[in-house]
Order: C-alpha cells, then structure tokens, then sequence
C-alpha cells in the first residue's frame, strides 16, 4: 500500500546535445511501460516527474497517471525543488515555456533540415508556437503558458462599461 506512485523519468545527455536535433520526441519504450503499468496499479495515487530539455510526448501513458510535473533541466536543487513542489510545502506556479505536442508529426518544424544537416530551412515564417498549431487547427497536448497551481481562484462582481471606442471590464 502507498500513499503516492511518483515516478521520474524523461531525456538524458544522449538525447538533449549542443550541436544536434532530437530525432524523436518520446521516453524510452521502457519508461513508457512501467509509467502504464504504475498507472495501472496506483490508479489515483500516481504522479510522473519529467526531466527534459523540451516537449515530452505523453500520449502513451497520459491517460494512465493522475499528475504530471516537468521540471526542465532544473540543476543541481532540482530534487529538493520537487520536494517542496510534491509534498505542497511550495506552490507549483511555474509555466510551460513552450507547447508540447500530441506527437512529433505536430511540430512546425519538422523535416526542415536537409539530407547533409548542412542547413537548416525555415520554412515556418511567422507560423511557430501557437500561431502554427492555430493555423493548421492541431491541438497541442499542453499549451505555451500551460501549468496550474494549489491556488484557488475566484471571480465576481463582473462589470463591463461601455467607453465609446472600447470597452472596460472590471472585476
């Protein structure tokens, strides 16, 4: 019996270089089972940490764990940092600071760099980040700006004035 799976998993130096693009977006196929076989097992009570150095694909395992926290490549704190985070004694305010796509087939740049990796074609012009999932109406797995946090919010005495040219909301 557990109180809470928490599992880590996520990129290393082999997959995240100076000097080169990832080939692929997902974790290893092992890391994918045992996040679905946890899942599995601790339905209610699983939580996965994600390292990386960007967007993870999710989509083999996302439906199987009840939180999710990606941490980055957050240095040599990072585990007290997820501690903190984990056991609520720190607020989980920070937001993503890219879109992860549903898969890697989602990415605006994709196939844009040549046979040799002698040059890269920007082919995407203005059409990165939400502009090209906008444009080409894909849904990300989570959004630039996507997190959430323990606080709760409320909204009331929403008032909207009419001011010629525009209008004011207050609340």
């Amino acid at each position: 019996d557990v109180d809470y799976c928490i599992i880590t998993a996520g990129t290393d130096r082999r997959t995240e270089t100076e000097g080169g693009d990832r080939v692929h977006i997902k974790l290893t196929n092992a890391e994918e089972a045992y996040i679905r076989y946890m899942g599995d097992k601790y339905k209610g009570k699983t939580v996965v940490v994600l390292t990386g150095g960007s967007a993870i694909d999710c989509s083999g395992w996302i439906d199987r764990v009840d939180a999710v926290l990606y941490t980055g490549y957050a240095g040599e704190r990072m585990n007290y940092a997820m501690a903190r985070l984990l056991f609520g004694d720190a607020n989980p305010c920070g937001k993503l600071a890219e879109t992860f796509p549903k898969k890697l087939e989602d990415i605006s740049c994709l196939n844009t760099v040549n046979d040799y990796l002698t040059e890269d074609n920007y082919v995407d012009d203005i059409y990165v980040g939400y502009r090209h999932y906008d444009k080409n109406n894909i849904e990300p797995r989570f959004e630039f700006g996507y997190g959430l946090s323990y606080s709760k919010f409320e909204y009331s005495d929403l008032a909207v004035k009419d001011c010629g040219d525009g209008v004011e909301v207050s609340y």
